[in-house]
């Protein structure tokens, strides 16, 4: 079960079917004997070797266009280039399918009799690697690795968009900063400014108050039916009522 996830979630047999191609065709084809003399051929002594080299570099830079634009980033500077790197892995299929189609190419034009030859471990090689790389882009899932490179590979303008949005996220977060202290001065002064006019209202009162002046009131009232009367009357002179 972890040899199945790991083939899922990470590249092994996209390195596998890579390294499998390449080693295809530097290594020897087909082996020729006649009357007892050998003599081995590989498919880069011919063109068709040299395209299915660079159909295995094709597939380099769909699978693993993280590590190419991270060590060798003008690889994608072609207008070729920019649509591989946007492109999604599983479109290294296309590469594989036409090294099959060389491979049939190559040998339906073998002429020489299957008597005197047979197939070398190239042969081999470059099946293995066209399984591998086919079975790669079937079963590949990804566990979160890098696809377009945002490490030390960032371009400048992306640095530089980076650092604007941080400038203004800081700027953000200071006009916040300035408009709460604002208010906090704001309702402190307002808040002076209502315990000032409490004091003055509550001293008006005070002062109007004459017992709470600590004097003497030069009046009284009617018990009976609330007549202001002065201090030295004792009787009423509205209902009569004697005044104590």
């Amino acid at each position: 079960m972890e040899i199945i996830n790991n083939l899922k979630n990470k590249r092994i047999l996209g390195l596998i079917g890579i390294i499998s191609l390449l080693l295809g065709v530097m290594t020897p084809y087909i082996i020729i004997t006649v009357f007892g003399i050998s003599q081995s051929l590989s498919l880069w002594s011919y063109w068709e070797g040299k395209v299915i080299f660079l159909l295995t570099i094709a597939n380099v830079l769909f699978i693993f266009k993280d590590y190419v634009e991270k060590y060798v980033s003008q690889a994608f500077n072609s207008n070729i280039g920019s649509k591989i790197k946007n492109a999604s892995p599983k479109m290294s299929l296309i590469p594989t399918i036409l090294v099959v189609v060389f491979i049939i190419y190559v040998n339906t034009t073998i002429s020489t009799d299957s008597a005197f030859f047979k197939h070398g471990i190239g042969f081999w090689l470059l099946w293995l690697g066209i399984v591998a790389l086919v079975l790669h882009a079937i079963i590949y899932k990804g566990n979160g690795e890098t696809e377009n490179v945002i490490m030390a590979s960032n371009t400048p303008n992306q640095n530089y968009n980076y650092l604007q949005n941080q400038e203004f996220n800081n700027n953000n977060i200071q006009s916040q900063q300035t408009n709460q202290s604002i208010s906090n001065n704001n309702m402190g002064q307002y808040t002076n400014e209502v315990n000032q006019n409490s004091f003055v209202n509550t001293q008006a009162v005070v002062n109007a108050n004459p017992i709470a002046n600590n004097t003497t009131p030069s009046f009284k009232y009617c018990t009976a039916c609330g007549t202001q009367l002065n201090q030295t009357d004792t009787v009423c002179s509205n209902c009569g009522k004697q005044i104590m």
